[in-house]
Protein backbone atom coordinates (compact mmCIF):
# COMPACT_ATOMS: atom_id res chain seq x y z
CA UNK A 1 0.00 0.00 0.00
CA UNK A 2 1.37 3.42 -0.87
CA UNK A 3 2.26 5.61 2.08
CA UNK A 4 0.41 8.87 2.58
CA UNK A 5 1.95 12.18 3.54
CA UNK A 6 0.95 13.68 6.88
CA UNK A 7 1.84 17.18 7.99
CA UNK A 8 3.55 17.27 11.37
CA UNK A 9 4.16 20.58 13.15
CA UNK A 10 7.70 20.80 14.54
CA UNK A 11 8.21 24.40 15.55
CA UNK A 12 6.11 27.48 14.99
CA UNK A 13 6.36 28.37 11.33
CA UNK A 14 7.83 25.05 10.15
CA UNK A 15 6.22 21.81 9.01
CA UNK A 16 7.76 18.33 8.91
CA UNK A 17 6.27 15.64 6.69
CA UNK A 18 6.13 12.08 8.07
CA UNK A 19 5.22 8.91 6.18
CA UNK A 20 2.01 7.34 7.42
CA UNK A 21 0.50 4.23 5.88
CA UNK A 22 -3.30 4.37 5.55
CA UNK A 23 -3.82 1.48 7.99
CA UNK A 24 -1.57 2.95 10.67
CA UNK A 25 -2.98 6.45 10.25
CA UNK A 26 -3.59 7.81 13.74
CA UNK A 27 -7.07 8.89 14.80
CA UNK A 28 -8.45 10.38 17.98
CA UNK A 29 -11.75 8.74 18.94
CA UNK A 30 -14.15 10.49 21.29
CA UNK A 31 -16.78 8.79 23.39
CA UNK A 32 -18.62 9.70 26.56
CA UNK A 33 -19.48 7.65 29.63
CA UNK A 34 -22.19 8.06 32.26
CA UNK A 35 -19.63 8.44 35.07
CA UNK A 36 -15.93 8.64 35.84
CA UNK A 37 -16.07 5.02 37.03
CA UNK A 38 -17.57 3.83 33.75
CA UNK A 39 -15.01 5.91 31.82
CA UNK A 40 -12.17 4.31 33.79
CA UNK A 41 -13.63 0.85 33.19
CA UNK A 42 -13.92 1.46 29.44
CA UNK A 43 -10.41 2.96 29.29
CA UNK A 44 -8.94 -0.14 30.96
CA UNK A 45 -10.80 -2.47 28.61
CA UNK A 46 -9.67 -0.51 25.54
CA UNK A 47 -6.00 -0.26 26.52
CA UNK A 48 -5.79 -3.88 27.73
CA UNK A 49 -7.22 -5.02 24.38
CA UNK A 50 -4.46 -2.98 22.64
CA UNK A 51 -7.07 -0.99 20.74
CA UNK A 52 -5.46 2.28 21.83
CA UNK A 53 -2.06 3.54 22.86
CA UNK A 54 -3.68 5.80 25.45
CA UNK A 55 -7.10 6.81 26.74
CA UNK A 56 -7.69 10.03 28.65
CA UNK A 57 -10.73 10.15 30.96
CA UNK A 58 -12.00 13.67 31.59
CA UNK A 59 -14.77 13.60 34.20
CA UNK A 60 -17.18 16.40 35.02
CA UNK A 61 -18.30 17.32 31.52
CA UNK A 62 -21.85 18.55 31.07
CA UNK A 63 -23.70 17.39 27.96
CA UNK A 64 -26.84 18.88 26.43
CA UNK A 65 -28.48 16.64 23.86
CA UNK A 66 -31.72 15.31 22.41
CA UNK A 67 -32.82 11.81 23.41
CA UNK A 68 -36.11 10.22 22.45
CA UNK A 69 -37.81 13.54 21.74
CA UNK A 70 -36.72 15.57 24.77
CA UNK A 71 -33.70 17.63 25.66
CA UNK A 72 -31.41 16.06 28.26
CA UNK A 73 -28.67 17.53 30.45
CA UNK A 74 -26.24 15.08 32.06
CA UNK A 75 -22.83 15.07 33.69
CA UNK A 76 -20.56 12.69 31.81
CA UNK A 77 -16.93 11.73 31.39
CA UNK A 78 -15.25 12.32 28.03
CA UNK A 79 -12.83 9.68 26.76
CA UNK A 80 -10.13 10.73 24.29
CA UNK A 81 -8.83 7.54 22.68
CA UNK A 82 -5.56 7.51 20.70
CA UNK A 83 -5.83 4.75 18.13
CA UNK A 84 -5.36 4.01 14.40
CA UNK A 85 -7.76 3.82 11.47
CA UNK A 86 -7.48 0.04 11.17
CA UNK A 87 -8.58 -0.42 14.81
CA UNK A 88 -11.68 1.80 14.78
CA UNK A 89 -14.16 -0.98 13.89
CA UNK A 90 -12.89 -3.27 16.68
CA UNK A 91 -12.82 -0.33 19.10
CA UNK A 92 -16.41 0.56 18.19
CA UNK A 93 -17.49 -3.05 18.76
CA UNK A 94 -15.83 -3.09 22.21
CA UNK A 95 -17.41 0.24 23.20
CA UNK A 96 -20.89 -0.90 22.09
CA UNK A 97 -20.52 -4.24 23.93
CA UNK A 98 -19.25 -2.80 27.24
CA UNK A 99 -21.03 0.58 27.39
CA UNK A 100 -24.08 1.32 29.53
CA UNK A 101 -25.63 3.57 26.85
CA UNK A 102 -28.04 2.27 24.24
CA UNK A 103 -26.36 4.50 21.64
CA UNK A 104 -22.80 5.39 22.73
CA UNK A 105 -20.99 8.19 20.92
CA UNK A 106 -18.06 7.08 18.76
CA UNK A 107 -16.51 9.90 16.73
CA UNK A 108 -13.13 9.47 15.00
CA UNK A 109 -11.09 12.57 14.19
CA UNK A 110 -7.99 12.54 11.99
CA UNK A 111 -5.43 14.97 13.40
CA UNK A 112 -3.87 17.50 11.03
CA UNK A 113 -0.60 17.61 12.98
CA UNK A 114 1.13 15.50 15.64
CA UNK A 115 4.53 16.18 17.18
CA UNK A 116 6.98 13.64 15.69
CA UNK A 117 8.12 12.30 19.07
CA UNK A 118 4.50 11.76 20.17
CA UNK A 119 3.54 10.13 16.87
CA UNK A 120 6.45 7.69 17.28
CA UNK A 121 5.29 6.83 20.81
CA UNK A 122 1.66 6.45 19.61
CA UNK A 123 2.64 4.01 16.85
CA UNK A 124 5.07 2.07 19.02
CA UNK A 125 2.44 1.45 21.68
CA UNK A 126 -0.24 0.44 19.21
CA UNK A 127 2.03 -2.04 17.46
CA UNK A 128 3.44 -3.52 20.70
CA UNK A 129 0.40 -5.77 21.10
CA UNK A 130 0.55 -6.93 17.50
CA UNK A 131 4.11 -8.26 17.44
Amino acid sequence: MAAMQQRIARQPGTVHTARVTPLSEPVLVLTTAASKAEGEFLAGQIVNARLAACVNVLPGMESYYWWKGSMQVDREALLMIKTAVHLVDDLTDLIRAKHSYECPEVVAIKPDAIAPHYLAWWRENLSAGNS
